[in-house]
């Protein structure tokens, strides 16, 4: 006993030493400093992108967050340092900090960061045209914001799947996206974000040869980006405008208007992209007036940007019109190198277009300098190519019917489990109700049967009483009639044994002439009543079994008296050991009877006497 209260003081000291020193590890948790080295990241995502030198040293600070923050605190400076990459214009830098994200276990708590992470992986995938990889990040990202019902997510991500589809010329699907995405973003009245949204749909009313519906789409651009103060989209705006009155006959001057408005709207390295965009657009304006020197001088500008800021596309774009350009000056030399520049970024970037316009633009030259078999080479792989560009817009056809197919699928199997759901909600109401009212009537129920068992007990409890009362009855009218049985067969005994020994005593020829044997033999005949006693114990047996020696006489009218007592007996179900007992008689005699019985009832040999008579 004193040994089981000291083990229990022991483990109650245990307890309050554990409890303390989890109170001074909570104490002197990092959480607090880690909050502190967490608004460093706060503070960078606020410079981002104004001030990147002050944010960079600002992310350093942070960086013990990697090993010791939470994951909250982790999510977020891993996506701080993805966004500092983005506006540094190192997409594959950020696309790895964004990854470090979606390498975080997807917890409720960080689920929009997740989310952002995929779309940002997705777009800047888009952008270096990894199109599969955008694909599978971007509609990773949308699956996550419909589950939260993040309606700005959801319609950040339509618009980036738009861009993607764009790309891929796959223009219902990139118009079905944009459109979702505005009508999500005017319900939130986001101006800066609807402007955007705003330009991307013009820009697929241009390529579906939509051109006035851009232009007003443009317009419409304009008014939003002035409207919200979104200033940096208005150079793009007029840069897009100018391109739809580019190739248009008549529409040069308007293009070149546009087209300056759009430069002066610009500040200075605001945008880089946007810059060429328009420089070129300028270029092409003035090579379609005629002035190629000022084209020149405009693709030489855009040109230059492109070596501060990689751009790719654009560059291999510009670099081949210039390639034009000094062709159609007769500076052949001068078109070749540019030719064969914007053919090494053409197959860099894998662009079927601009590889099949430096082809095409070789064989000129070729065909200039009399190489009639490289102009065949080049003017054969510049159609192989241009055939390539044609297949691969009918495949990214038939890949945007795919998708358009399993979309409609989808959304069918989604309207599907919709009903399902309201039919199984339906169901679930139904259940419930019936599960109350299953379970008040099992209730009424069980007290009925509860009731019901308490009678029957009571009831089985008096017929086991009387069933008592019936056998202590019916054992007692057994005995009575064995009893009577009993008297009859010792009074026949009796009075057989009686008249025996008189007819010893007196001879034969003298019995009838003595006057007092007379009177003695008709006491003798007067007393003897076994007859009556006979009738009287069938009329009691009859009584106690049913009618049973009446029904038995009625079967079988040739059984004898004794026979017939004999089958009483049987009913009683008597052995025949008992029976001569009480009969006096042996059993060979009480057998000898029970063969007579059978013979007469002319039952088989399988058939058992009692079992037959006791169902008579």
């Amino acid at each position: 006993m004193n040994i089981s209260r000291f083990g229990i003081a022991i483990s109650f000291l245990l307890c309050i030493i554990v409890q303390a020193v989890n109170i001074n590890a909570a104490e002197s948790s990092p959480d607090t400093g880690n909050s502190n080295i967490h608004d460093f990241v706060k503070k960078a995502q606020g410079l981002i992108p104004a001030n990147m030198d002050s944010a960079k040293i600002l992310l350093e600070k942070a960086q013990p967050l990697e090993n010791v923050g939470s994951i909250i605190h982790k999510a977020d400076y891993y996506s701080a340092w993805g966004l500092f990459f983005w506006f540094s214009d190192q997409p594959k830098e950020s696309i790895k900090w964004f990854g470090k994200v979606l390498q975080l276990p997807e917890k409720e708590e960080i689920l929009n960061m997740h989310a952002a992470a995929a779309n940002n992986i997705g777009a800047l995938y888009s952008r270096l045209g990894i199109y599969d990889s955008a694909r599978v990040y971007l509609n990773h990202s949308l699956n996550i914001d419909i589950v939260a019902g993040n309606d700005q997510g959801i319609a950040k991500t339509r618009y980036d799947l738009s861009h993607l589809h764009f790309n891929l010329n796959q223009y219902e699907l990139a118009l079905q996206n944009i459109l979702a995405a505005i009508n999500l973003q005017e319900k939130a009245g986001d101006l800066q974000r609807l402007a955007r949204y705003y330009n991307t749909l013009g820009n697929i009313y241009t390529e579906i040869d939509s051109v006035e519906k851009a232009r007003e789409t443009y317009l419409e651009v304009i008014s939003l980006a002035e409207e919200s103060g979104l200033e940096s989209l208005i150079p793009l705006a007029y840069n897009n405008l100018a391109a739809t009155w580019n190739e248009k006959p008549g529409g040069i001057d308007l293009s070149i208007q546009y087209a300056e408005k759009g430069l002066e709207a610009l500040k200075p390295q605001q945008d880089i992209p946007t810059t060429i965009a328009l420089y070129t657009n300028l270029g092409i304006s003035y090579s379609n007036a005629g002035n190629r020197e000022r084209a020149l001088e405009y693709y030489h500008k855009a040109l230059e940007l492109c070596a501060e800021s990689p751009h790719p596309v654009k560059e291999a774009e510009v670099t081949s019109r210039l390639g034009y350009e000094h062709y159609v000056l007769g500076n052949y030399q001068e078109s070749r190198k540019y030719y064969e520049q914007s053919d090494e970024i053409a197959n860099r970037i894998r662009s079927w277009k601009y590889q099949s316009i430096c082809h095409f633009g070789f064989a000129k030259l070729d065909s200039v300098s009399g190489d009639l078999k490289g102009y065949f080479d080049h003017y054969c792989e510049g159609i192989n190519l241009r055939d390539s560009i044609w297949k691969n817009e009918r495949l990214s056809r038939l890949d945007e019917l795919q998708i358009m197919y399993e979309s409609e699928k989808a959304s069918l199997l989604i309207s599907e489990l919709e009903l399902k759901e309201k039919a199984n909600n339906r169901l679930l109401w139904i259940i419930l109700i019936a599960s109350v009212l299953l379970v008040s009537f099992l209730a009424l129920v069980s007290l009925y049967w509860r009731k019901q068992h308490v009678i029957a007990t009571q009831k089985r409890l008096l017929d086991e009483k009387e069933r008592e009362l019936l056998q202590v009855e019916l054992s007692s009218k057994r005995q009575e009639l064995a009893n009577k049985i009993l008297s009859l067969v010792k009074a026949e005994e009796l009075l057989g044994n009686i008249n025996s020994e008189v007819k010893k005593l007196i001879p034969e020829h003298k019995r009838d002439q003595t006057s007092e044997m007379k009177t003695f033999l008709s006491h003798m005949k007067h007393y003897d009543n076994t007859k009556d006693l006979w009738k009287e114990f069938s009329d009691r047996f009859n009584e106690l079994n049913d009618d049973f020696i009446t029904k038995l006489v009625a079967k079988y009218p040739d059984l004898s008296p004794s026979e017939i007592r004999l089958c009483s007996m049987l009913r009683m179900q008597y052995s025949t050991k008992e029976i001569a007992e009480l009969t006096n008689r042996s059993v060979r005699t009480i057998d000898f009877t029970r063969h007579s019985i059978r013979q007469k009832m002319n039952l088989p040999p399988e058939t058992n006497l009692t079992t037959h008579i006791l169902s008579i």
